[in-house]
């Protein structure tokens, strides 16, 4: 049976934090940009990741790294609420002077709705070499194929496999046509199939049944469907209690989407990755440091009130006190 793992959007570093949890990212571990190999420094806060991890004494250290952009490709158009790539409509909140212009090619991060948009979390400059692609839901009318709000025809039997599920289709954008011409298809699940656990942040959906499900996973929680809705964001633990058994929810947490992209500053990059450390202090993430000596502390001065320093509140000496006097002597008897 397979490890644990998450998916969600990358928040900051320190180490990777995805989904409220900090993983190590050490220098054995790979890392992907939509299937093609890149080095730590493409990593950026906003991203949406996948990452396979290990987890030993609540530490958590990353085994692979994988960035999954929404969309990838030229803009299309440009609409109130953000713009569209290839017909994919793209939400993005982070002002109108930071749109791209039509004709851009973008790469575009975020976490898909219901209702096939894309809620952006970062936008970067794509490479003008480099593939179109969307990820998405895969739904068919007729003749007519679409991965969230993007057309898509293939140039050969590629098209012809049902339909179902996440997919990631790749090609070239027609303009003429206004579709993509995908060359390849595969699946993408949000979960993996071998995951013994793992926490994903995703929208909630209705499924085939009329219940709600998160990353095709339905919802079996007692009473989530109550506090719950389609279209809700939310961060989920699943876990598979044996081999044979189906992933199940272990919690739920809804998550103020306008707060999280927000407070993401895209501005910031990634630290270098760190070797692997061994147990002990440096496991805890401290590093060892020399020991430090201190000079001795010097004798604490007395009260500013006490004798050896004068009279009370004036830092002059106290005068001598007089010698003492004998007793008088007893009166006479008479």
């Amino acid at each position: 049976i397979g490890g644990s793992g998450l998916f969600g959007t990358l928040t900051g570093f320190g180490s990777l934090c995805v989904n409220g949890r900090r993983v190590e990212l050490e220098e054995a571990a790979p890392v992907r940009v939509d299937g093609v190999e890149a080095e730590a420094s493409a990593l950026a806060v906003g991203q949406v990741l996948r990452i396979e991890t290990d987890v030993v004494d609540g530490r958590w250290s990353a085994r692979s790294v994988a960035v999954e952009h929404a969309v990838v490709g030229p803009v299309t158009a440009r609409e109130d609420a953000g713009f569209r790539v290839m017909g994919q409509r793209v939400l993005w909140s982070a002002g109108d002077e930071t749109v791209p212009a039509v004709g851009d090619r973008v790469a575009v991060s975020g976490l898909v709705r219901d209702d096939g948009a894309v809620v952006a979390s970062r936008l970067d400059a794509a490479r003008e070499d480099g593939p179109d692609l969307v990820r998405g839901i895969a739904s068919s009318e007729g003749d007519a194929f679409r991965i969230g709000t993007t057309p898509v025809v293939f140039e050969d039997e590629a098209g012809a496999r049902p339909v179902g599920g996440r997919e990631v289709v790749s090609g070239r954008w027609d303009e003429a046509g206004r579709r993509l011409v995908a060359r390849e298809r595969e699946a993408a699940a949000a979960l993996p199939l071998d995951a013994r656990a793992f926490e994903l942040e995703a929208y909630v959906r209705a499924d085939a049944g009329g219940g709600l499900s998160v990353g095709g996973v339905p919802i079996a929680r007692p009473g989530a469907t109550t506090v719950l809705r389609v279209g809700d964001r939310v961060r989920v633990r699943l876990a598979r209690p044996r081999q044979d058994a189906a992933l199940r929810v272990e919690a739920i947490q809804r998550v103020r989407e306008g707060a999280l992209v927000r407070g993401i500053d895209r501005a910031t990059r990634p630290p270098p990755v760190v070797p692997p450390v061994p147990r002990g202090r440096a496991e805890r993430g401290a590093p060892d440091r020399p020991p430090t000596t201190r000079p001795p502390r010097p004798p604490k001065p007395p009260p500013i009130n006490d004798v050896r320093r004068g009279s009370p509140g004036t830092g002059r000496p106290r005068p001598p006190a007089p010698p003492s006097m004998p007793p008088p002597p007893p009166p006479p008897h008479m």
